[in-house]
């Protein structure tokens, strides 16, 4: 059983979706059979019974913060190479705080700084 690292609703929308879907995100911590893969899953509510999809970490190479997306004040994107593809998800949060919450495990998770505003 896996535990979880931080759990949030956010709004999310891809590159190649430009619709955005509410779903219940959660980044689990590793297990012990896997000790440095950390896992972010996302499912249509937080039952979690049905995973609607996943971000993979393992190749994340960039998140940003604070992005200005119109209609939604608290956006970060997390870009990703899928495929031999680039693939950008943006996931808008309820307030400012869960934002930077996720910004902080994502990068800690992925192994990147964070760099000050």
């Amino acid at each position: 059983m896996q535990s979880v690292l931080c759990a949030f609703y956010c709004d999310i929308r891809t590159t190649e979706i430009n619709k955005w879907k509410r779903r219940f995100f959660v980044l689990f911590k590793p297990a012990a059979s896997l000790p440095e893969q950390f896992v972010l899953n996302y499912y249509g509510d937080e039952q979690c019974r049905k995973r609607k999809g996943h971000i993979d970490l393992e190749q994340c190479e960039q998140i940003i913060e604070s992005l200005d997306v119109g209609e939604y004040p608290n956006v970060l994107s997390i870009k990703t190479i899928h495929k031999g593809k680039e693939r950008v998800y943006f996931l808008a949060t309820e307030t400012e705080e869960d934002m930077i919450t996720w910004v902080q495990n994502l990068c800690y998770v992925c192994g990147m700084k964070q760099e000050e505003n």
